[in-house]
C-alpha cells in the first residue's frame, strides 16, 4: 500500500544516490560534471526536475550532463516505488543545488581513490529535493555533499 510517510526518506534516498560518487560513468563523475558546468556557466543555483529530467537553467546542460539526466524520470519512479510511494502521488519533484562558486575546494578524508587524478573536485555545495504531492502537501529533504557523507 502507497504511503504518504515515505516520500521525504525516498526523495533524500534517491538524491543522495544520484549525488554520490556511485553515479559515474567511463567519463567521471556526474557532482563533477555539474559542478564544472555550473561554474563554466558562472550559474550558482542548479534545478533539476526529477519528473522530466530538464535542468534549469538549461546552458548549464551540456551532453555530459544529458548523459547523466535522460534516465532521472525512470531512476527517480523506481526509488519511489521501492519504499511504497506511487508515482501518481506526485505533483512535482524538483532537485535543487546551490553552489558557492567562490569557495575553493575542500579537503576530504576517508577517500582513497585508485586513480587519484580521476577523483571528483570536493566543493561546498547545498542539496534539496522538494516535492509536492497530489494532496498539494511539499516534502523537503536536505542532502549532504557526497564527501560529508
Amino acid at each position: 500500500m502507497a504511503q504518504y510517510k515515505q516520500i521525504e526518506s525516498a526523495c533524500h534516498n534517491w538524491a543522495h544516490s544520484f549525488l554520490s560518487l556511485e553515479n559515474f560513468d567511463e567519463h567521471g563523475y556526474f557532482a563533477e560534471s555539474l559542478y564544472q558546468s555550473s561554474k563554466a556557466q558562472n550559474q550558482s543555483k542548479v534545478v533539476i526536475n526529477l519528473l522530466t529530467g530538464e535542468v534549469s537553467p538549461g546552458h548549464i546542460k551540456n551532453s555530459r550532463l544529458a548523459a547523466f539526466t535522460k534516465h532521472i524520470p525512470w531512476q527517480f519512479g523506481k526509488q519511489l516505488r521501492s519504499q511504497n510511494v506511487e508515482l501518481a502521488m506526485v505533483r512535482s519533484a524538483r532537485l535543487e543545488i546551490r553552489y558557492d562558486l567562490q569557495a575553493g575546494s575542500v579537503d576530504y578524508q576517508g577517500y582513497v581513490f585508485r586513480d587519484p587524478g580521476s577523483a571528483p573536485v570536493a566543493v561546498p555545495y547545498c542539496a534539496e529535493v522538494y516535492l509536492i504531492d497530489d494532496r498539494g502537501k511539499q516534502h523537503a529533504a536536505k542532502v549532504k555533499e557526497w564527501w560529508r557523507s
